[in-house]
This record gives structure tokens, sequence and C-alpha cells, in this order.
């Protein structure tokens, strides 16, 4: 499962929508040998995010988590995968895909994960199942 801005958000963030959902998950994917996998776009955008909304400390906490979790693998945006999600956010006119976003994409194809933990219909649009969904 690749875990994207919007699950990271929800997760941290009482006052998120989908907070009960992703907090729900977690705890049962938390105690489960399943890996959750991420990029380092997603936890840039998550913690500039997280800053925003709920402050510096809740940012550090989070990526010293992330850092120390045995569950959660942070898969980098190669050159590769870059020129790849380029191609893919200028082919994609019609959709309104972050750049990051396109990286996800790639990067999931490229590791052969399908699910995601997310809150973003970008991710069922590009063909990728939500856990826990919309």
């Amino acid at each position: 499962m690749f875990a994207d801005t919007s699950g990271w958000c929800a997760l941290l963030d009482s006052s998120d929508q989908n907070h009960p959902g992703a907090a729900k998950l977690w705890r049962e994917i938390s105690g489960a040998t399943a890996k959750i996998y991420t990029s380092d776009y997603v936890l840039d955008e998550t913690i500039t995010l997280i800053r925003r909304k709920i402050g510096h400390g809740p940012a550090v906490q989070f990526i010293r988590s992330i850092m120390a979790s045995r569950i959660v693998e942070i898969l980098r945006v190669t050159e590769a995968a870059w020129q790849d999600a380029w191609q893919m956010f200028e082919k994609q006119r019609d959709k309104d895909y972050s750049f990051t976003d396109c990286t996800s994409f790639v990067l999931m194809k490229q590791n052969g994960l399908s699910r995601s933990f997310a809150f973003d219909r970008h991710f069922t649009q590009a063909g990728f199942l939500l856990i826990p969904g919309e």
C-alpha cells in the first residue's frame, strides 16, 4: 500500500473529516506485517501541510516516527521516475493532478502497488484503489 499526503494528513489532523477512517485503518495495519510505502515527495508535501495546519512540533514528530518505523519504506523519486512523472503531468491536461501525484503514480507502477492509503480521487482516476475509500 502506498501512503499519500491525504492519508497522512487525515491520520495526523484530528479535525480532518477523514481522520476517523484513517485512524481506524492505521490501527489495523500498524499491527500487521504489511509494508507501507510512501515517497520523499509525499513526505515533503505532508511536512509542509502539517506544519501549516497543526504546527512545527507535530511535523517534526511525524517525520521522526516515519524514519523510525519498521513498516514504512520511503521510495525516492529518481531521475527516471521524475522524467516519467513529467511526461504524465504534461499529457494530463484534462486532470488536475499535482506533480507529486504523478510521481506517486509512477512509483506505484514501478513497485507493483495498486492500493493507496489516500482520500484523493486522483488515485482512482489513475486506476488505483483507495483504502479506506472516499
